[in-house]
């Protein structure tokens, strides 16, 4: 999970990185030599280079390509929050299909948690609404799903008092470069591929540990090394950005007749058997671009 993740990234390198918390970047300038930052506590401070690692709503892209519209938008919103679990809870995913597009979904990650999430078809501009206070993006889900049945009214009761709501679209970052002077995008700052894909994180790993190889192999020459940063990344962004609309419509029917077709589909699929031999007899390795190595790093 998430959290466990982060957790993970911090215990191994809290002891050779300065960490600072409760703080986001505001703006910033750079010339030949510097970046200088301005932070959201009205402080300034200069670094070498500034990574953008902050999320498909990113400030520092922003910053880096005023005016530039980065987003794919594929037509999907949803939300998510925390909930206790209860006995009937397990690690394994359940899904409710709901009529008019939308979708419930939670898991059990822990002993005493449960994850729940919520999403619809919607090809309207929501922006505003997650621009505004927090409960007022908890009645418009509530609402949204106040006709919901199976678990969604004891989700939906949860909703009212939790303090870990996170609402966002769904979209894919796509720019022409994740470099400028010294200022550098990683992960969905520079090519979200959306929630959708469940490729967010490998990217992040993947532009993470190339980011660094090339700048440990071009320390002197940060122009190169972001230059083959970007080349490298290129053919890895378009494989995790690939994407089929159409599944949307398909996966999450807006009448109840596509519903029955979904489920009746999925029982045949399974009588059958075929997601026992799809992962029998299918590789892991499904993509030509192969990671670079750098020993360096070692």
């Amino acid at each position: 999970m998430r959290g466990d993740l982060v957790r993970i990234l911090y215990d191994a390198t809290k002891d050779r990185v300065k960490y600072i918390f409760g703080k986001t970047v505001e703006s910033y300038e750079e010339d030949e030599d510097k970046v200088t930052v301005h932070l959201s506590d009205d402080t300034t401070d200069t670094f070498d280079v500034l990574v953008g690692a902050d999320g498909q709503g990113s400030r520092v892209r922003r910053s880096m390509l005023p005016g530039v519209d980065p987003y794919r938008r594929l037509g999907v919103h949803g939300a998510l929050w925390i909930v206790p679990r209860r006995e009937e809870d397990t690690s394994f995913c359940k899904m409710y299909l709901v009529p008019g597009g939308r979708m419930v979904m939670y898991r059990s990650h822990s002993a005493t948690e449960s994850h729940c999430y919520v999403a619809m078809r919607d090809d309207g501009d929501l922006s505003e609404l997650y621009r505004a206070p927090i409960e007022e993006q908890k009645t418009f889900w509530a609402r949204k799903f106040a006709d919901a049945e199976w678990q969604t009214p004891r989700l939906l009761e949860v909703l009212k008092t939790t303090d870990t709501f996170y609402a966002t679209e769904s979209v894919q970052v796509s720019i022409d470069t994740l470099y400028k002077g010294r200022v550098v995008l990683v992960g969905d700052a520079g090519y979200c591929p959306s929630s959708l894909t469940g490729r967010g994180t490998t990217g992040a790993f993947v532009g993470s540990y190339i980011l660094a190889g090339e700048i440990l192999r071009h320390s002197d020459d940060l122009p190169t090394a972001f230059s083959n940063y970007n080349n490298i990344m290129r053919p890895f962004v378009e494989d995790i950005q690939k994407f089929n609309p159409n599944f949307i419509k398909y996966a999450v029917p807006q009448t109840q007749w596509g519903i029955k077709a979904i489920h009746t589909l999925t029982w045949f699929i399974c009588w059958l058997r075929i997601p026992q031999l799809m992962a029998r007899f299918s590789s892991p390795d499904v993509s030509p671009w192969k990671m670079p190595e750098y020993p360096e790093l070692k």
